[in-house]
């Protein structure tokens, strides 16, 4: 073995063990998924799921990709479509964001901004 593939070898093994640590962490309950993909109230957000699931997804096509070839090789150049499905979820969720938080829900001790001066009518 030449130098390079020992190290390849041992960083592979070491991201294998850090994985199995933390999937072993999930199964036996010391790491909690309950609030994954839910806001502070404990409701299911949608953005954070879908930001999530091209995560994984994006992933799996570039290890897929990387490992299935004829020479297993990581593209050069991510395509401009897996960026743009990245950029449109992470926009999606800050969007969300930001709508949430400019119209805040009764209860959630959120005041709505103070109207600007005139009482915001037009003249």
């Amino acid at each position: 073995m030449t130098p390079s593939q020992i190290i390849e070898w041992s960083t592979a093994v070491f991201i294998g063990a850090v994985e199995f640590i933390i999937l072993w962490r999930i199964w036996t309950n010391r790491i909690d998924l309950t609030y994954l993909v839910a806001e502070d109230d404990g409701q299911a957000s949608l953005s954070r799921f879908q930001m999530l699931f091209f995560t994984f997804v994006i992933g799996s096509i570039l290890a897929v990709i990387s490992l299935c070839g004829d020479k297993p090789d990581f593209p050069k150049a991510f395509p401009v479509e897996i960026l743009g499905l990245l950029g449109i979820s992470g926009g999606s969720y800050v969007l969300s964001k930001g709508i949430q938080f400019g119209n805040p829900q009764p209860g959630t001790g959120q005041t709505p901004a103070s109207p600007p001066p005139g009482g915001g009518q037009a003249s």
